[in-house]
């Protein structure tokens, strides 16, 4: 729990002290785990722009809404990946 996160340059400053402060090992400094609780989060520079009441009311536009293709239950719009053959909680060969 001592490990250095580093971010990438195109991460912006607030992002990156949000999500320091989220994954803080201290509980008793974490944000939202402390006195405030997620009004803390919500407070937080990086979600300065969101109007929180109007997303409580489902008020707000989707930014991109992706074409679903099969009805339900449609994939499409994500990655495909190599399934896996190793079984879960296989120990050895």
């Amino acid at each position: 729990l001592k490990g250095r996160v580093r971010y990438p340059p195109y991460i912006h400053p607030d992002a990156q002290d949000l999500l320091q402060r989220l994954i803080t090992s201290d509980l008793t400094k974490r944000l939202g785990n402390v006195h405030g609780g997620a009004d803390c989060i919500k407070n937080h520079p990086w979600f300065s722009e969101v109007t929180w009441d109007r997303l409580a009311n489902k008020d707000i536009d989707a930014p991109y809404i992706p074409p679903v293709k099969a009805g339900v239950g449609d994939a499409s719009q994500f990655d495909k990946y190599p399934e896996e053959t190793e079984r879960y909680g296989q120990t050895g060969p």
